[in-house]
């Protein structure tokens, strides 16, 4: 990535931790999770509505380092409105791109979504930014939806 790129995606991840967007009570919630990294001590609180196979709502609540507040903040903006389906294949697909597991196309990702990529030059902060991801993931099994 070129530095123009990094201080980009940088500044789009300060400004999704300083304004974390999408935390909000959520009284028609049908999917409900709570993640906790003790390694580090972040907490995510995931709330969201489910009609028609469709996430209508979602609140995505944090406490923790710039990374897991600002992942959690960009799952939020990108998940709300989305087909139930499509909402566990992009889980799948950003659970497998920042763990290494296979090779993905980010390009076809959302900007917001992109500027987590740089998360993987850093092995020990990847759990930050995948906490909200696995929080969603567990959710929607669990929802009744």
């Amino acid at each position: 990535m070129s530095t123009q790129l990094d201080n980009m995606y940088r500044d789009l991840i300060l400004d999704h931790y300083e304004h974390p967007r999408n935390c909000h009570e959520l009284d028609n919630a049908n999917g409900t999770e709570e993640g906790f990294n003790p390694l580090c001590g972040d907490h995510v609180d995931i709330k969201f509505e489910q009609k028609d196979g469709k996430i209508i709502d979602i609140s995505v609540c944090t406490k923790g380092c710039a990374i897991c507040t600002a992942s959690g903040s960009i799952m939020s903006g990108i998940l709300k409105g989305l087909p139930v389906e499509e909402t566990e294949k992009l889980v799948t697909e950003v659970k497998a791109y920042l763990k290494g597991e296979r090779d993905v196309k980010i390009s076809n990702w959302p900007e917001t979504l992109q500027a987590l990529s740089g998360v993987r030059k850093f092995p020990i902060r990847i759990k930050c930014a995948l906490l909200p991801w696995t929080t969603a993931e567990l959710a929607l099994k669990r929802s009744d939806g």
